[in-house]
């Protein structure tokens, strides 16, 4: 079974040398129901990180879609989980390419 996975690129994940070469740029596209914000407070480095997180249905939130291996999801989430952010799972449905 070949399993797919997508991730939603935004801050440094649109930059093609910020990222994992084996991530495929699928177009930018556009997430119903989310916002990108700068909403992560990392108390251990003083700071606040852009962030995506859950709206309302009205939101939209941009970026570009990647498609990736497993192996690089999990470097993602030991990436980004140092500083407390989580992958979810998002509906297809809600998922508008640009």
């Amino acid at each position: 079974m070949n399993e797919r996975n997508f991730v939603l690129g935004y801050g440094s994940l649109i930059n093609p040398r910020a990222r994992p070469e084996s991530m495929l740029s699928l177009g930018p596209v556009r997430f119903a129901g989310y916002m990108r914000g700068w909403f992560h407070q990392i108390p251990q480095h003083s700071t606040t990180a852009l962030a995506v997180v859950v709206g309302e249905p009205s939101d939209r939130c941009g970026g570009i879609l990647l498609e990736c291996t497993r192996e690089v999801l999990d470097q993602l989430d030991d990436r980004e989980g140092g500083v407390g952010l989580k992958r979810v799972a998002a509906d297809p449905a809600s998922v508008e390419m640009l």
